[in-house]
């Protein structure tokens, strides 16, 4: 298959993802009452937030070191990595263990084990889709991701509809874990040439396993403050307004993190690793032009999406017959311009990645959980469902002063290109 035609199809596969994810959140507010839905979307956002700690980002480096490895060193590498991988499995078994019996959401013992499994699984399927892109293949990485992340969705929503006992959280989880499950063992199955062989004799390299945390550390930390920083607040609201209003905040956070998720596939995706390329070049002047394009990019495209979604979802709920959707259009508007501020602090994150200040970026992601966190517990009890949007509004323009400062800072000492930023004036 030709190269070009690998990549019109990965975009389409990673597009057909997020079409079927607003298919699912569509189907739920049709079919579902607000607390399966609030169900869902706190097993969802806890299965997020555990997936990134599992592993402790170890692929960050370890994808690099495969890349051009020989074969029987990736053996190796991956089966040692797999290796550290289970005792995280081990952990969290403790731990979710010793949530239940402390446990005051009144979550059901299944509702534990699919999160359990979720996490595992998700874990596993992150680690081997960046392997397998890593080793050369990213288009049937994407194929495994669509088996992994959407393939499911389909007899969720037709089953659903012509089995009316079907439509709970439940059927849901157990399809979602049957997808994950294949994706994982296609995954697998792709490494079948490699000579695992070789690693039965071979012991497990702890040293070198300590090594790579310590290098994927700040990495791993930023990523949890980032992930936290956008999912915790179900859990927030849960305790302080009850399992119905997670239903709605879960609802309308599936189509702004979709606001994100486009920006990223339709406009970041393409323009990054030309940014990089031009910076590792010494290219300023090339480089500035890209960023400047990307930005103009990001904030008509992200406008655009912004205005469009926050005119139709309302009307959207209004049609799927669930009138708290309507009453809380404003909480909505506010989550919708939290994720446009996200949408523009996402060329900054480039900026930074392309100039190496790895170390700005992840410092930023965990800072980002504080006001994030901090905010939806101080606002929400007295705002309600509006204070998560405030919240994620100041939290987002937070994030996206401190990427602006880091990128002005480092050109303001060289005296050029500093007042040409956008948003940096």
């Amino acid at each position: 298959m030709k190269r070009s035609t690998q990549q019109i199809l990965t975009v389409f596969f990673r597009l057909t993802s997020l079409a079927t994810k607003l298919l699912l959140t569509l189907y739920m507010g049709r079919y579902l009452s607000l607390e399966e839905m609030g169900t869902y979307g706190l097993v969802f956002s806890a299965t997020s937030i555990i997936t990134c700690m599992l592993g402790m980002r170890t692929d960050y480096a370890i994808s690099r070191e495969i890349i051009a490895a020989p074969e029987t060193d990736v053996a190796v590498k991956m089966r040692d990595q797999a290796a550290f991988l289970l005792l995280n499995w081990g952990g969290l078994a403790f731990a979710m263990i010793a949530l239940f019996f402390v446990d005051d959401l009144g979550l059901a013992p299944t509702t534990f084990l699919f999160i359990f499994f979720l996490s595992t699984i998700e874990s596993a399927a992150d680690i081997i889709h960046i392997n397998i892109t890593s080793l050369g293949n990213p288009f049937w990485a994407n194929v495994v991701f669509f088996v992994r992340a959407a393939s499911w969705v389909f007899p969720v929503v037709l089953f659903g509809i012509l089995f009316p006992f079907l439509r709970n959280a439940h059927f849901i989880f157990t399809l979602w874990c049957l997808g994950a499950t294949a994706g994982v063992a296609m995954g697998i199955v792709s490494w079948r040439t490699l000579p695992w062989h070789k690693t039965f004799n071979t012991e497990i390299n702890w040293s070198w396993l300590g090594q790579v945390v310590r290098q994927s550390a700040g990495i791993w930390l930023g990523t949890i403050g980032l992930t936290s920083g956008v999912f915790l607040d179900r859990f927030v609201v849960m305790k302080y307004l009850g399992i119905d209003s997670v239903g709605i905040i879960t609802f309308y956070a599936s189509f702004a993190i979709a606001l994100l998720t486009l920006v990223h596939s339709g406009i970041l995706s393409f323009s990054y690793p030309q940014m990089v390329k031009l910076h590792a070049e010494s290219n300023p002047t090339g480089f500035w032009h890209e960023v400047h394009r990307t930005y103009g990019q990001v904030l008509f495209f992200g406008t655009v999406l912004t205005i469009g979604l926050g005119v139709c979802v309302p009307i959207l709920g209004s049609l799927l017959g669930k009138e708290a959707f309507v009453q809380e259009s404003f909480t909505f508007w506010l989550m919708l311009a939290a994720f446009w501020v996200r949408c523009c602090a996402e060329p900054l994150y480039y900026i930074l990645f392309a100039r190496h200040q790895d170390r700005a970026i992840w410092v930023g992601d965990i800072l980002f959980l504080i006001p994030s966190l901090g905010l939806n517990i101080l606002l929400t009890p007295i705002f309600g469902l509006q204070g998560i949007g405030y919240g994620a509004l100041i939290s987002s323009l937070l994030l996206l002063m401190w990427r602006g400062w880091f990128v002005w800072k480092k050109e303001s000492g060289k005296g050029h290109h500093a007042m040409t930023l956008p948003l940096s004036s």
